[in-house]
C-alpha cells in the first residue's frame, strides 16, 4: 500500500528499494497514517484514484479525485541503482520460486510486476535476457510509474537512513530519529553471487540510461561482470 502520513504526505513504495523498512519506521513513530489501496506497491496513478479520504478503519477506498486536488500532497519514495535493483529483483523472485504477481490487464489482480509472470529462468542472465525482450528498461519504467507525474522527493537506498532523516526534518514529519538509526534492514533477499554477461550489462546501460543520468547513478564497479 501507499501510506498517507499526517494527512499531507504520501509514501509511494517502489518494490525492492527498502520500502518495507520505511513502512516499519513510519508505523512505529506514532504518526497519523492511512493505507491507500490494498496492493503494497500501488503507483501514483492508482493513488490519485483513491484520495477522497473516505475511511473504513485504516484504509482509503477508490473514488476519482479531481485532477486539481492531486498535487496538494507531498510525495516521496525510494530509488536505487538500476543495476543492483535488477539483482535484488532476481533474488526476490528466486526466493519465492517465481511467484506470479497478478496478470497483465487484470485490474483487480494488478501488480507492477505483472509483466514478469511469463519469466521463469533461474539463471540471472537468462532472466535478464527474457525481461529485456518483454520490457526493455524495466527498472526505469517501474521508477517512472511512481516518479514521473508525482514530482516525488526521492531518497536513495544507498544512503537511506540519512536521506530519511533529512526528509523528516524537511517535511516536519516527526519520524522517530532513534528508530531510523537503530532499526535493522528488512525483507532482504538472499544475496546469491551474480556475474553479469557483458552484453546484458551493456544493454541495461542503454535501456536504463535515463535513470542512470537523471538520478546520478554510477555504472562502473557496481556489479561483477564476466
Amino acid at each position: 500500500m501507499a501510506y498517507l502520513i499526517n494527512k499531507r504526505h504520501i509514501f509511494l513504495h517502489i518494490p525492492k528499494t527498502g520500502g518495507t523498512w520505511i513502512e516499519h519506521i513510519v508505523k512505529n513513530s506514532e504518526l497519523n497514517i492511512r493505507k491507500i489501496g490494498f496492493n503494497k506497491h500501488v503507483t501514483y496513478d492508482y493513488v490519485c484514484a483513491n484520495l477522497n479520504f473516505d475511511y473504513d478503519n485504516s484504509h482509503i477506498f477508490r473514488r476519482i479525485l479531481p485532477r486539481v486536488q492531486r498535487h496538494k500532497f507531498n510525495y516521496f519514495c525510494v530509488l536505487r541503482n538500476p543495476l543492483t535493483w535488477y539483482e535484488s529483483l532476481f533474488n526476490h523472485l528466486i526466493r519465492f520460486n517465481f511467484k506470479k504477481f497478478g496478470s497483465p490487464g487484470d485490474n483487480f489482480h494488478w501488480h507492477i510486476w505483472s509483466k514478469l509472470s511469463e519469466i521463469n529462468s533461474d539463471n540471472f542472465n537468462g532472466f535478464m535476457d527474457q525481461l529485456m525482450q518483454i520490457s526493455p528498461g524495466f527498472a526505469s519504467s517501474t521508477f517512472n510509474a511512481y516518479m514521473l507525474n508525482s514530482n516525488a522527493v526521492y531518497l536513495k537506498k544507498e544512503n537511506l537512513r540519512i536521506d530519511l532523516l533529512k526528509l523528516s526534518r524537511m517535511f516536519n514529519l516527526a519520524i522517530n530519529e532513534e528508530l531510523i538509526f537503530s532499526s535493522e534492514e528488512m525483507n532482504i533477499s538472499n544475496k546469491t553471487p551474480i556475474f553479469w554477461d557483458e552484453k546484458i550489462y551493456k544493454k541495461v546501460l542503454i535501456y536504463d540510461k535515463s535513470s542512470f543520468d537523471k538520478y546520478n547513478y554510477e555504472t562502473k564497479n557496481i556489479v561483477q561482470i564476466r
